[in-house]
């Protein structure tokens, strides 16, 4: 069974370890960031961002982040096992939800040019190119369904 709920204090540690399995693109190609710049980044985006814990038969194996001011959704599933499953899109559509019920009706993802993997993900979800294909991290744009 999956679910997604808030990120917590006590999960701060493994989103960390999450972020840094692939630090150029969740650095976008800054240093990694220490502890210390961790937890600010978590607490400095309270009311900016929803951050989700994706959990799997009572796991933790992943996050959804959306980032307010687009808004911006990013997902790690940190389990190669469990990928290709359905999860990950299972994961962005319960996080799609909440942004639904706070009455935005788009959702954005950025994507660097060279990640086809992600190109394809987001367009079976609905996204669509938004920016130049050339650019090195492309806006890709899905039209939310808001109920009244």
């Amino acid at each position: 069974m999956l679910a997604i709920r808030p990120v917590t204090d006590a999960d701060l540690e493994l989103l960390l370890a999450w972020r840094m399995l692939t630090p150029e693109t969740a650095t976008r190609g800054n240093k990694t960031p220490d502890w210390e710049e961790h937890l600010s980044w978590f607490r400095d985006g309270a009311g900016k961002r929803l951050d989700f814990v994706i959990c799997y038969d009572q796991r933790r194996v992943g996050f959804v982040s959306i980032r307010l001011d687009g808004p911006w959704i990013s997902i790690h599933l940190a389990e190669p096992a469990l990928r290709r499953k359905g999860l990950a899109a299972e994961s962005c559509d319960l996080a799609m939800k909440h942004l639904r019920e706070l009455g935005s009706d788009r959702c954005h993802a950025e994507i660097h040019r060279e990640n086809l993997a992600s190109q394809a993900f987001f367009s079976k979800l609905g996204f669509e190119l938004e920016s130049a294909p050339d650019a090195e991290w492309q806006c890709w744009r899905k039209m939310l369904n808001v109920s009244p």
